[in-house]
Order: C-alpha cells, then structure tokens, then sequence
C-alpha cells in the first residue's frame, strides 16, 4: 500500500548526508516508510535540500495567559514554526502561575485554540504545594522550579530542597532548575551587562548547582535550564544531571560593547568569553544535552528602559536553529549534534516518545532547508510580537518548509498553517 505523501531529500545517516525518501501517512501524521525509493500518492522532492526533524524547543515563555502584549501561543508558536520548530515547552510563569490542576487545564484549553505547533505544558510547585505536583504531573510535561529571580510566589527556597527527595521520590515528570543560589545574588543598582553579571555571579549558579546534585544521585530527573557557566558544566559532566544551553550564552560574551544593552539583559546573565567559548566547546563535543532558546520576549517599549528599569529576558525562538545552522555551515558544529542537542535529546528527556527523530512510527514533524540560503537576521521581517532581536544583522539558514504531522505550515518560508494546528506532544495528549 503506498503512502499518501512521499517526499524526498538530504537525510543525516550515521553523520553522513544521504539521498531519502520519507513515507507519510496522512490519517495518523506519522512517518510509515524511509527508504531509498519510494512511490505515494503525492509526491515532493527537495533535491539537495537537507531534511531533519522537527525541532523541539524545551524553553519557552509564550506569555499567555496575562502577558499578551508581550507574547500570545498564537505569535509565539507562529515565529517558532518560521524557525523550524514543531514542538515548544512553554514554562509556567504566567498569570496566574501554573501552581494548579485548574491553571494548568485553562492554559492547555488556550493552547489548543490558539497552537500553531505542538505544545507541552510545565507546571510548576514551591514548598507550599508539593502536595499538587502528582496531581499536576499528569497533564504537565515537567516542572520548572525557580531558585531566584522570579516573583516570590513560585520562588522554591532552595535551603528546602531535600524536601523533594522525601515528597517526590516517585515522580516521574523532569524536574528542571534555573540555578542561581539566592544568597549569591547582588542587590545593586544595574546600569548596564557589567553590573548585572556582577549581581549575578558565576558563584550563584554553581553554588545552586552543587545543591542539586545530592538529588541527582536519588531517583529524580535533575535538569539545568539555560547552563552559562564553565565552572557549571564541569559539575553537570560528573553527573547525572541533564542540562541545556542558549544561543545567547553561546555568542555573546559580557564584554562586547552592545549598542543598546538593556536588549541584552537577561537572568543568567551573559557571561566572560570564556564561559561562551566552554560552553560551545561542551556543546559540540556532546556534553550538554539540549539546546533551548529561552525565548523570553519583552515588548520593545520595555526593553527601551534604562537599564536598571529594563525587564530580563531576550527572545529567540525563531532564530535558535537558524543561527545554529549558520554555526554548522561556518565548521563549528556538526549537524548530528545539533540534531541531537535540539530535538532528540530534547525527545528522551521530556519523554516526548514520537518525536525527535526521521524513523518509522515517529510524527512526520520535518523541516527542510538549504545551507546556501543565508538569511540576515532582521527584526522586522521576525514574527513575535515583541519588535526587536538581539541578534539583528547576523546570519541564519531559515528553514523552507516545515511539516507538522504530514501537514505543510511553512511553504516558501511562509506560514501557510493556521492557529490550533498544534496539538499536546505529551504521551497523554496523544490519547
């Protein structure tokens, strides 16, 4: 029987780039048949385009509910999808946070209104409601726990953390981390990157992390989002915590002199040269699990405060492949890795069993691009609603097409999706 979409293309095979076809079967949306040749229906061939599969972002912050001037799903999985990715985690810290079984189904019912992509959800827990998390874990995706910089009411106080060995030794849900230790931290007027690194030392995220790791001997699933620190790595690789890195903390080094630098301010911090510089080394010789944006989008009347009254955060959702992909083209990274780093890690992790790789009886969530289509980066012609990058003017390979189950949402580098395309990636959501 022939699949109802056959399309053709580059594929990564043991690191090598090879001549494929993918069989895609339209009722389910999954991936039926790889295969040197192949006859279907319907039939598309991208010739020396390379194909990969879907990215999956595993930290976002859509914003929605209570921030919608800033993000909504809707914008926020529109500028993922012009980036390659088909499935985001979205983190919690919205208004209301996701504290709640009752927060958490309202967020999901916006999600499946307003998707472009696939979805999963974090829901999150202080000291105060460890007695939800069970409850919660049954529609969240993970966790997200905040040592510091976050409001006080989804703060965890990190001198509770044994608590979660006793409370949650049965859970079976990723516990990730923003690591900084509170009582690290600086309080100090911020007028530009050199007084917000110095707030937030690098002793602040190692100090959270050597914490941490007393869990990651039990039975819990340890995660560091956005790793920024050299001095961090080496403690995550004697380990048995996973952890993910930016694109920020990869490319910009503290020192630089940046224009606007309230554009640039972001919690962690941007570091020394030489934690960018470990970090890219880390990344390339496999020792970081994940990849992640961190897209964290502030309006741009926001980010055109002082500095001091500037909010943190930088948006990146749409660019994060691009500019990695830029990264390969340039030798200084391999496709497998950020393959690796940037959907099939991300897949066993979260245990997102149906993506993350071009395998039979995986969603054909697939992306395809050419490595001589080089794109320079451009607030305008970039879809969140937040109105500037950070990375203006630098280079991306921008992916063509993108599929999200067999279907076409970006053709030509346009979206051609609609909004409630995407659906719960979780192992639940595909009940």
């Amino acid at each position: 029987m022939y699949p109802d979409l056959v399309i053709e293309g580059r594929i990564s095979v043991s690191g090598e780039l090879e001549h494929y076809s993918i069989g895609i079967d339209k009722d389910t949306g999954e991936i039926v048949a790889v295969k040197k040749t192949l006859s279907g229906r319907r039939h598309k061939d991208f010739g020396e385009r390379v194909i990969l599969p879907g990215m999956i972002d595993p930290h976002v912050h859509f914003r929605d509910p209570g921030y919608k001037e800033k993000e909504d799903f809707y914008s926020g999985t529109l500028s993922g999808s012009y980036g390659g990715v088909t499935t985001a985690l979205d983190m919690p810290n919205t208004n209301p946070p996701v504290l709640d079984s009752e927060s958490l189904e309202e967020k999901h019912r916006i999600a499946r209104q307003k998707a472009c992509i696939n979805y999963g959800l974090y829901a999150s827990f202080t000291d105060k409601n460890l007695a939800e998390a069970t409850e919660l874990s049954k529609d969240a995706v993970a966790f997200k726990l905040y040592l510091a910089s976050a409001p006080k009411d989804i703060i965890f106080p990190i001198k509770e953390l044994p608590l979660l060995e006793s409370k949650l030794s049965n859970l079976n849900k990723p516990l990730v981390f923003h690591a900084e230790d509170p009582f690290c931290l600086k309080s100090i007027e911020e007028k530009g990157l050199d007084d917000h690194l110095n707030a937030h030392p690098n002793k602040a995220e190692v100090s959270a992390i050597e914490k941490l790791l007393p869990l990651s001997k039990k039975h819990l699933s340890i995660y560091v989002a956005h790793l920024s620190t050299r001095e961090g790595i080496e403690l995550i690789k004697k380990s048995r915590i996973s952890c993910g890195v930016t694109p920020h903390h990869l490319i910009f080094p503290s020192s630089k002199l940046y224009s606007n630098q309230s554009y640039f301010k972001v919690n962690p911090p941007l570091r020394a040269e030489k934690d960018c510089l470990a970090l890219s080394k880390e990344l390339s010789q496999g020792s970081i699990d994940c990849l992640e944006s961190d897209h964290a989008p502030h309006h741009l009347s926001e980010k055109s405060k002082t500095f001091n009254e500037a909010p943190s955060g930088i948006p990146g959702v749409e660019t994060t492949l691009p500019l990695m992909l830029f990264q390969v083209k340039q030798g200084n990274l391999s496709l497998d890795r950020l393959v690796n780093a940037f959907s099939r890690r991300p897949a066993e992790i979260f245990n997102l069993k149906s993506k993350g790789s071009v395998e039979v009886g995986r969603d054909a969530d697939l992306v395809a691009f050419s490595f001589k289509e080089i794109r320079e980066i451009k607030a305008r012609d970039l879809h969140s609603r937040c109105g500037y990058t950070p990375y203006e003017g630098m280079q991306g390979i921008f992916p063509s097409e993108v599929f999200l189950g067999g279907e076409v949402i970006i053709s030509g580098f346009e979206f051609v999706g609609e909004a409630g395309m995407g659906k719960r990636a979780d192992e639940r959501g595909r009940q």
